[in-house]
């Protein structure tokens, strides 16, 4: 590196309090810098460092108000990057061990000789191009990764360390520090991987690098939006650890503007096209057990209907659209007379079932409540086996399903 050249675009704090001193390090600084600041107690320059772009900071440590020490102290909170050369005479050596620990490598001691004075320069020079050269880098990456449409986020096991503009915004976060602030309190159950159904993560990020072995896909929950994802993880060559991970919006390819496509899902069927097409799926030599589920919307006629809008159809409709869109082994849905869901599901775990159901359960209730205080929901579930009379198991299932439901009506 040429030194000479580098310092030549540096801008430069000086602080020194004593006059002669002062006067003769500027005539050494002033044709070899950039641009030279100077200030002659430690609260001069501090309040230079704020108001000023400094590359380079050079201060006695014995100075009045604030000496050099605290000074530099203070602009490391500032700037944790900072470079500083501190001058000292022989009897601060305590002084410098203070240094050292706040981050302070670089001394030069008094009486200053040019060529240590420029040694000491040099080497915090070295410091301070390999902190620009990541800074850039860093920026250059963010930059490309804010260009992005898919959301990307980079961690490790232990934090989340970046996350691009798209991640930011459909989240709501203001900045990446804000992001990482709040990460864990804002960002836990919103992610739900179909293979788990709705399991909660107590850890999001560690369940996707845990799977960076293949492609996964994801819904993100964001309010009333639910989007479903691609989720991709990849490794860094350099970085022991550290992951990338990219999720791709693949709704569109089911939705259109938020709404389901016909063909995207199962439709919920009239109750005698239920009983038919069950009877079509027992002739298909179905001979494990099987659970019927059933859950019911209470109290929605209390759902007023706004500016002839029928807000009692919305929730229905979102209901409908989260249940198909998330039960993963369902065969068929029907909706009864009233606000009550009948629904086949094949089993494979039955304690994974009950656990799914249960979140589920939960996830329904909470979205009625926002049409109606008063408005609830309910699920409950039977296995039935493929030699009972299903029509037989329905009715009985759904009178054991009203009585234990009743008091939940207004």
């Amino acid at each position: 590196m040429d030194y000479k050249v580098a310092l030549r675009t540096m801008s430069v704090l000086y602080c020194e309090d004593e006059v002669l001193a002062r006067e003769q390090m500027v005539r050494i600084l002033s044709p070899k810098v950039g641009e030279l600041h100077v200030a002659e107690d430690g609260k001069e320059g501090l309040l230079t460092y704020q108001n000023r772009k400094i590359d380079l900071v050079i201060s006695d440590i014995k100075m009045p108000r604030i000496n050099g020490l605290d000074m530099a102290r203070e602009i490391k909170t500032i700037n944790p990057k900072a470079g500083i050369v501190l001058l000292t005479a022989f009897d601060q050596t305590k002084l410098l061990q203070e240094a050292i620990d706040i981050g302070i490598s670089q001394y030069v001691v008094k009486p200053v000789a040019e060529d240590k004075l420029f040694n000491g320069i040099n080497r915090t020079l070295d410091y301070i191009i390999a902190e620009k050269k990541i800074a850039f880098q860093n920026n250059y990456i963010r930059n490309i990764l804010d260009l992005q449409s898919n959301m990307i986020i980079v961690g490790d096991e232990c934090a989340i360390h970046a996350a691009n503009q798209p991640f930011l915004e459909f989240f709501g976060y203001e900045d990446l520090s804000d992001m990482i602030k709040s990460q864990n309190e804002k960002l836990n159950n919103k992610f739900q991987f179909i293979e788990y159904q709705y399991i909660d993560f107590m850890d999001w990020f560690l369940e996707m690098i845990s799977s960076r072995e293949r492609k996964r896909e994801v819904f993100v929950l964001e309010g009333d939006v639910n989007k479903k994802f691609t989720c991709q993880v990849s490794s860094f060559e350099n970085i022991s650890g550290r992951f990338l991970v990219s999720l791709t919006d693949i709704t569109h390819m089911n939705t259109v503007k938020g709404q389901l496509n016909d063909g995207d899902a199962p439709e919920v069927m009239e109750l005698e096209n239920f009983y038919q097409n069950s009877d079509l799926f027992f002739h298909k030599g179905v001979t494990e057990d099987f659970l019927l589920v059933i859950f019911t919307l209470y109290n929605s006629d209390l759902i007023v209907i706004d500016g002839g809008f029928d807000k009692r159809e919305s929730m229905r409709r979102e209901i409908e659209r989260f249940v198909l869109t998330n039960i993963t082994d369902k065969k068929m849905l029907t909706k009864t007379e009233s606000d009550e869901y009948l629904m086949i599901v094949n089993v494979v775990d039955l304690d994974m079932a009950t656990h799914n159901f249960s979140v589920m359960k939960k996830k329904i209730q909470e979205r009625v409540k926002r049409y109606h205080k008063k408005t609830t929901a309910n699920l409950h579930y039977i296995r039935v086996s493929p030699e009972e009379d299903f029509r037989k198991a329905v009715t009985l299932a759904r009178q054991k399903h009203i009585k234990a439901n009743q008091s939940l009506y207004k």
